[in-house]
């Protein structure tokens, strides 16, 4: 098996959950993200289910918002207390 076959083959084990808070960038930026993980061999999975990993695109833009992004990054831990959180 070459290199490049057994990455793809690991990250198919690998499951990424998704948040979006805020603007039509930032929906736009996760999109991507989806987009480039799932080329990669991801399962991208809904947020409020078991994931590897969970990326949270937050905002701050409003005190809302920045309200919304903590709590957002809390709930992954309730989940799957292993998984890795990751804010952008």
């Amino acid at each position: 098996m070459s290199k490049t076959n057994e990455v793809s083959s690991k990250a198919r084990d690998i499951t990424v959950a998704f948040k979006t808070i805020g603007c039509k960038l930032n929906q736009y930026e996760t999109e991507a993200m989806k987009t480039i993980l799932r080329q990669h061999g991801c399962m991208v999975v809904p947020f409020d289910t078991h994931a590897d990993f969970y990326i949270v695109n937050t905002c701050t833009v409003t005190s809302r918002a920045d309200y919304k992004s903590r709590l957002a990054l809390r709930k992954p831990k309730r989940i799957n207390p292993d998984a890795t959180v990751i804010a952008t």
